[in-house]
């Protein structure tokens, strides 16, 4: 489930990146006040608005499963092999104290 997660989420936020270099920019002089473009391929707003909504349900599939990779994470209870040297470490829980065993005063 977290590995279907983390694809998820690369493959959005890289077809969001694209998605948003696509979109035209406004940088004519004629496009600032409200002059239109002669080089549609979408017609007069079709692409315009057709990648906007790309990009709102891209950003909302990223947003969702960083979300969801947050709360995944928190509860996990190995650390990253990275960060132990190739070895596996289970996390102890908080709040619990080992058993200890009888202890001879």
């Amino acid at each position: 489930m977290y590995t279907l997660l983390v694809v998820i989420n690369v493959l959005s936020a890289i077809l969001m990146i694209i998605a948003i270099l696509l979109q035209a920019g406004s940088s004519d002089m004629g496009a600032l006040f409200g002059g239109a473009s002669t080089e549609t391929v979408f017609g007069a707003e079709g692409a315009s608005s057709f990648l906007v909504k790309v990009t709102a349900v891209l950003a909302t599939v990223f947003l969702l499963t960083s979300f969801s990779l947050a709360y995944i994470s928190g509860k996990r209870t190995q650390r990253s092999v990275v960060l132990t040297g190739g070895k596996k470490v289970v996390i102890e829980k908080k709040g619990v104290a080992p058993k200890l065993p009888n202890a001879t005063k």
